[in-house]
């Protein structure tokens, strides 16, 4: 595993893949690089299992009217042909759909992605196509690439980086 750390930029959208921008600038980007397919489930089991300590949702934006089967309660809103879906808090339980849900996201043709915090309002614009106009309590975004074995981490809040790497350090000893 290796933690790439990317420089910080007001245009941080574009290093990262989530097809978001927020209004709040983060205070850390980074990926976690795994070495093999192995790693990044191992990982990405212990990453769930961090973020269902934190007030932390699946997040999905989608523009097709595709059928979700997810097992948690969410609101749905719609702007502008594009389906923004919200869940309730995630728990550990949660771990075996999520790995299975963003290893199918590339066949839904959606942007799916952790958010420690609440979507209030919303907006779709062109590139990037989601930007959140209000979260509650924003601590972070995670987006994860199985086929690029990376996990994306966008923080906002320092105290929770700190508890975020350590936490993460536990994991991979």
């Amino acid at each position: 595993m290796e933690i790439l750390f990317i420089n910080v930029s007001e245009d941080y959208e574009e290093d990262v893949n989530f097809g978001i921008k927020t209004k709040e600038i983060p205070i850390s980007i980074f990926e976690i690089k795994c070495e093999d397919i192995e790693q990044y489930h191992n990982l990405f089991r212990g990453v769930i299992s961090i973020l269902a300590d934190y007030s932390t949702r699946l997040i999905t934006i989608i523009s097709e009217p595709v059928p979700l089967k997810i097992p948690f309660h969410y609101k749905q809103t719609v702007l502008k042909g594009k389906k923004m879906i919200q869940t309730d808090f995630i728990d550990a339980s949660a771990s075996g759909f999520l790995e299975s849900y963003f290893s199918e996201n590339e066949y839904r043709n959606s942007n799916d992605f952790l958010c420690i915090g609440e979507v209030q309002s919303w907006e779709v614009k062109p590139g990037p196509e989601f930007t959140p106009l209000s979260i509650i309590g924003l601590k972070g975004l995670f987006a994860f690439s199985e086929d690029l074995k990376i996990i994306q981490c966008v923080v906002f809040e320092a105290g929770f980086h700190s508890e975020f790497l350590a936490k993460l350090e536990e994991i991979n000893s």
